[in-house]
């Protein structure tokens, strides 16, 4: 109803008016609740507004939700089907959120034993060797870090073994850019690592033997020289032989002894002397 003051809300009454057993008329009762339901009006408005606050960010959730799964599943997918080792690390703890069995393998642990745990509480043989260090670096520094033959003491068979390892920790970002964890992206090389060094332990041993033969040849040719010699002295003193012979008769034994210890100590000095002197015909002076 209008008023002067502007739009009215009001309550209206009718009181039958009743004298002498005859209806004379009505008695009307308003009563002014403009207030009251300008109130009412604003708390339905105010709830309708939150109703469709509520919905959207309800469909939000959803919509965020949804594409979390998605992004969860095509993650896993590529965990599950990567040809190489992955894990997810997030929170100060460095907690195993997502893993395969690449990685479980290398661990020496189920994923069971793993996810959901600590890091260190689910490997704790990694514990000291620094590696957990690492990773929390990458998420202060943003900067990944790689290590190439990295050794790794790890659970085989039910003992510790050293291990090694190429791998490479990355940060992984939200949309807004902030770092939700490490990706361990990692590729076990122990078998590499010991075929090589065994390859390289046989051949410091083959150049160890060839050292070795060519001393002995050395040696041998040495002896071959001094014999070539001794040849080449002997008829030099086979007049002094003959003569010790002459001279002494029967007892000429020593004598020849004598002589022919002498014609091989010449020998060997001649061999020894050679060595240091050029060859003949060299260009040498």
């Amino acid at each position: 109803m209008p008023y002067r003051e502007g739009l009215k809300y009001i309550r209206t009454s009718y009181v039958p008016d009743v004298q002498d057993g005859q209806l004379r008329g009505f008695h009307t009762l308003v009563t002014d609740i403009t207030a009251e339901t300008l109130a009412r009006q604003q708390v339905e408005q105010a709830n309708q507004e939150l109703e469709a606050r509520v919905q959207a960010r309800t469909e939000e959730a959803q919509a965020a939700q949804a594409l979390a799964e998605r992004e969860r599943a095509l993650l896993q997918a590529l965990l599950t089907q990567a040809p190489v080792a992955i894990g997810l690390f997030q929170g100060d703890d460095l907690r195993v959120t997502a893993a395969n069995e690449e990685m479980a393998a290398i661990w020496g642990h189920s994923l069971a034993e793993v996810l959901g745990k600590p890091f260190m509480e689910g490997v704790p043989e990694l514990q000291g060797q620094g590696f957990d260090e690492l990773m929390r670096q990458v998420v202060s520094t943003r900067v990944p870090v790689s290590g190439t033959e990295t050794p790794a003491t790890m659970l085989r068979d039910g003992e510790l073994k050293t291990t090694y390892y190429n791998f490479v920790y990355t940060p992984l970002y939200d949309a807004e850019g902030q770092v939700l964890g490490v990706i361990d992206v990692a590729n076990e090389v122990t078998e590499q690592v010991e075929a090589r060094r065994q390859i390289e332990q046989l051949n410091r041993e083959a150049e160890q033997a060839r050292a070795e033969a060519e001393r002995q040849r050395g040696e041998l040719e040495g002896e071959k020289a001094t014999v070539r010699l001794t040849d080449a002295f002997q008829p030099a003193f086979e007049g002094e032989l003959i003569g010790h012979r002459v001279l002494l008769g029967s007892g000429s034994i020593g004598a020849v002894s004598a002589v022919r210890a002498r014609a091989s100590s010449c020998a060997s000095a001649a061999a020894a002397t050679s060595s240091t002197l050029p060859e003949f015909g060299s260009a040498n002076p």
